[in-house]
C-alpha cells in the first residue's frame, strides 16, 4: 500500500491514528445528532402542548433518550482514549489519558445511575 509507511510500528501508529479519528468522530456524531433530535422532539412537544395532552412527563423521556446517547458517545471516546495509551512513549501521557478514562469512567456511572433511577420511579424510557 502506498500510503502505509515501510516501518511496521510506523505503520501501527498510523493504523491506530485513523481508528482514534474515527472513534472520536463517532463520538461527536452520535452527540451530535442526539441533541439534533432531542432539540427537536423538545420543540415539537412545546409546540403541540404536552402538558395539555396528559402525557406521561415526555421531558423526562426526552432527557433518558438524549443521556443513553451520551453514554455510547462516552463509550467511543473512552475506546479512543484506550487506543492512544497504546501509542503514548512515556508515563505521564499514560497518566494523563488515565485520569480522562477515570473521569469518563465515573461520569458514565453517574449517567447510568441517574437512568436507571428514572426508569424504576414508573417513568419507562
Amino acid at each position: 500500500m502506498p500510503f502505509l509507511p515501510a516501518d511496521p510500528e510506523a505503520a501501527f501508529r498510523v493504523g491506530i491514528g485513523v481508528a482514534v479519528i474515527a472513534l472520536e468522530g463517532a463520538a461527536a456524531l452520535v452527540i451530535l445528532v442526539a441533541a439534533g433530535r432531542a432539540l427537536l422532539r423538545f420543540v415539537a412537544g412545546l409546540l403541540a402542548g404536552w402538558r395539555r395532552q396528559g402525557a406521561d412527563d415526555p421531558q423526562t423521556r426526552l432527557r433518558l433518550e438524549f443521556g443513553r446517547s451520551l453514554l455510547l458517545a462516552l463509550d467511543f471516546a473512552i475506546g479512543s482514549d484506550v487506543l492512544k495509551v497504546a501509542v503514548a512513549p512515556s508515563f505521564q501521557a499514560v497518566g494523563i489519558i488515565g485520569v480522562v478514562v477515570l473521569v469518563r469512567v465515573v461520569l458514565t456511572f453517574v449517567l447510568e445511575h441517574e437512568l436507571d433511577k428514572e426508569t424504576r420511579a414508573g417513568r419507562p424510557a
